[in-house]
């Protein structure tokens, strides 16, 4: 990073903030923000498009920069309040709590602290064209004007990385179950009932998914930058032409899809006759984009038809994705047992970042491996207290024989994409981290017991996982869950669980994941997470009942437990995924590891001596 910083010219934060303070004043702006997305609103964005993290400092993958002439303010969630307080030191530059009592949404601060005619900048590629639209509903009481078709930071950032150019290759069939034609079926049928002539799409998963390629644009994500339309008859796809070979090209062609170059989207809508009617999700495609459409044609608000496409897996796709799930699971064991075998040894320190290397080696070296799916995360004790703690080469841990170590990681694999997080004992743990374990599992099982009736949504059962803790008058802020794409990116919508309303209802088919975890900043941090399926359960007179399937395959560390403190039905639930983990990993594992896997999934619900023995310190 400090690489990239010193080409620009402007090293430090304060530097960076004071030259777009130069090139605002030469525009007439009063202030500017700076979005943490690309043009395709993705979460998980190549360098080119790191902007608000070139110009505060904060490396974190969620929050908006905004500056003015006399200020600088960044909004950021939960998940990240402790890293953004240390990155942000020093810099000048405001943390503002999102969704915290005493913080102001961006819009709130805005409205409030800019003058009546004000001019507020930013660059239009990156706000959705609904995050616009509400922007200037708000502001126009004051007469404050927006004007987005600029990008100022570009102006000083010399030394920027260049738009991605990774080679695609086709996501067979054999693991993407249907093929493009197929898919573009599905579209057509959803265009006729909205009486829609194009469609457009920007999110680089759904993209993917849609015309089974996938590529390497952005780090951990098997995307390609690219933008496609889908006609009733025809579709194409703007991409830049370089990252396609002749497989590639025939394979596109093949499924009736045609190819045109990345920057030509915009000029390619003005083609369209008067009176098309264009659709686009307002929420998932940038306002310049959505400027560009011509005046003539008819503007059609969707849903994005390939978030409900993929967010449904497929049999097949669910199928090869357990598969992916019990080899993953193997990587973890090997990874608990190395672990386990390292820590007592004392003739070479162990450090978070060694624990990462192994993670990513051991499942590098998994059939269909295509990397990791996001940056493992292996913080050592108060480190876990930051949800997405991330040890470098400058601030890392050493690893001693006592205490926790969370591990939160997961893979991408042709047959699917993993995430998986376990908190482990190195030695000897304290009252309080033993409490923050045993809550945090007790908060999965409840949520992952669930039975509910069709319609119900991530943010209805929410509180199934919260309860333990909130009967101890404890919380944690975050979601409890996201859901998970399908050899694409880890989060993916529209499912999830969380306490903000959702109308996303949960059906079979869905992967979601299941997270509550226990932080306390500069003490501990405590997270168990599986990945799960959504299933029929049962039809009465009362309705349709669905449940979850756990389908994530590594044991739970019994010896961070307080056993005294699960109740029968909590062990019971315990020693059932346990034997589940054995059965779906051992033919994975030779003798030697079946023999560790055995042991880590000892039943413990009959089993009196663990809950009177070694397990208290």
């Amino acid at each position: 990073m400090k690489k990239r910083l010193e080409a620009s010219g402007c090293e430090s934060v304060l530097q960076r903030l004071e030259a777009l303070r130069l090139e605002m004043g030469g525009e007439g702006l009063d202030a500017w923000l700076v979005p943490s997305g690309d043009p395709h609103l993705s979460e998980y964005v190549a360098d080119h498009w790191k902007t608000r993290e070139w110009l505060s400092g904060f490396a974190g993958s969620a929050g908006t920069l905004v500056v003015t002439m006399e200020e600088s303010l960044l909004w950021t969630d939960g998940r990240y309040f402790v890293q953004a307080e240390k990155e942000l030191e020093g810099t000048g530059i405001q943390l503002m709590k999102m969704a915290t009592p005493g913080y102001p949404a961006i819009l709130e601060w805005l409205d409030k602290n800019l003058d009546e005619g004000s001019v507020l900048g930013l660059d239009g590629t990156l706000y959705a064209a609904s995050t616009l639209k509400e922007y200037a509903k708000k502001l126009d009481s004051k007469k404050i004007r927006i004007s987005g078709g600029q990008d100022l930071p570009g102006r000083i950032w010399t030394g920027r990385p260049a738009i991605p150019a990774t080679r695609v290759f086709v996501h067979e069939t054999v693991f993407a179950g249907c093929s493009p034609m197929e898919k573009l079926e599905q579209v057509r049928g959803m265009m006729s009932a909205d009486h829609a002539d194009q469609v457009l799409f920007s999110a680089l998963d759904g993209i993917a998914w849609l015309f089974n390629i996938r590529g390497s644009d952005v780090q951990n994500n098997p995307v390609t930058i690219a933008y496609a339309r889908v006609g009733t008859e025809d579709a194409e796809l703007f991409i830049d032409s370089g990252k396609l070979d002749p497989a590639v090209r025939k394979h596109l062609s093949d499924n009736g899809i045609s190819i045109s170059p990345y920057e030509s989207v915009q000029t390619a809508l003005a083609v369209f006759p008067a009176g098309s009617r264009i659709a686009y999700d307002a929420k998932l495609t940038n306002a310049s984009l959505v400027r560009a459409i011509p005046a003539g044609c008819v503007p059609v608000e969707i849903d994005d038809y390939l978030v409900k496409a993929k967010a449904v897996k497929s049999a097949v796709e669910i199928e090869n994705l357990k598969h992916c799930q019990a080899r993953d699971g193997a990587a973890m064991i090997r990874f608990l047992m190395w672990l386990e075998e390292a820590m007592p040894q004392g003739s070479a320190p162990v450090t978070e970042l060694d624990a990462v290397s192994k993670l990513t080696a051991l499942r590098a070296a998994l059939p269909l491996a295509m990397g990791d799916s996001f940056d493992a995360i292996a913080a050592y004790g108060a480190n876990a207290a930051m949800m997405h703690y991330k040890a470098s080469p400058e601030s890392h841990s050493i690893l001693e024989p006592h205490g926790l170590l969370l591990v939160d990681c997961g893979g991408q694999y042709l047959d699917g994409t993993t995430d998986i997080t376990r908190t482990v004992a190195l030695g000897p743990i304290s009252g309080e981290e033993r409490t923050a374990c045993t809550l945090t599992l007790q908060s999965h099982i409840g949520l992952s017991q669930a039975f509910f009736l069709e319609g119900s949504t991530g943010s209805n059962l929410d509180v199934l996982a919260r309860m333990p803790m909130w009967k101890k008058g404890m919380d944690y802020k975050c979601g409890t869950g996201h859901g998970v794409g399908y050899f694409l990116s880890v989060h993916e919508g529209p499912q999830g669980f969380r306490q903000t309303h959702s109308p996303v209802r949960l059906m079979p088919g869905m992967i979601i994941t299941n997270e509550p975890g226990v932080y306390r900043a500069g003490l501990l941090g405590a997270r168990t997470e599986n990945t799960m399926l959504v299933v029929p359960a049962c039809q009465t007179e009362d309705g349709t009942f669905y449940k979850f399937e756990t389908i994530s395959c590594c044991p739970i560390d019994v010896k961070t437990l307080d056993l005294g403190r699960l109740s029968f039905d909590e062990k019971e639930w315990l020693d059932e995924y346990h034997r589940f983990v054995f059965s779906k990993v051992s033919p994975h594992l030779d003798n030697t590891e079946q023999a560790w896997l055995r042991e880590a999934t000892k039943a413990v619900s009959r089993d009196e001596s663990q809950d009177k023995g070694a397990i208290r310190t």
